[in-house]
């Protein structure tokens, strides 16, 4: 009972049906995958590569100077409110601003305090007392 020897034709044939079993079965694979495990590695790059394209918006909101309304710089840097600080124009208190007189400068969204400030140093007295305040701080 010694079983016959399969012969090269009959090898040959039943490694050709398992090569075309095996193409099968990778097709039935592939159609059952998502696509995106079929792309090869050079689209998935450019899936996550950014474009050249400008933001339509800018990316940050620049900084508003509330003594002067120019968006270069902030209150705490303004130039013209270091000027009038040291010549005593205006004093800073927290958040507030004061003439030399004392007067709290009121709170206007849709003018700079520097308008106000510009306004009041025309008076005399104001002027004075301006003068006053630069004296004593030097």
């Amino acid at each position: 009972m010694i079983q016959e020897l399969p012969t090269a034709k009959a090898v040959d044939k039943q490694v050709a049906d398992m090569a075309q079993e095996l193409a099968s079965l990778k097709q039935q694979l592939r159609s059952l995958l998502p696509n995106r495990y079929n792309q090869t590695t050079s689209s998935n790059q450019q899936e996550y590569t950014r474009s050249n394209d400008r933001p339509s918006t800018p990316l940050y909101e620049s900084a508003i100077c509330y003594y002067c309304l120019r968006e270069s710089h902030t209150t705490y840097r303004c130039p013209e409110l270091a000027k009038d600080e040291s010549q005593g124009l205006v004093t800073r208190r927290g958040r507030d601003y004061f003439l030399p007189n004392g007067n709290q400068i009121p709170w206007n969204p849709t003018r700079p305090i520097r308008s106000v400030v510009a306004a009041a140093s025309a008076d005399p007295k104001i002027l004075e007392a301006a003068d006053k305040i630069a004296a004593a701080r030097k």
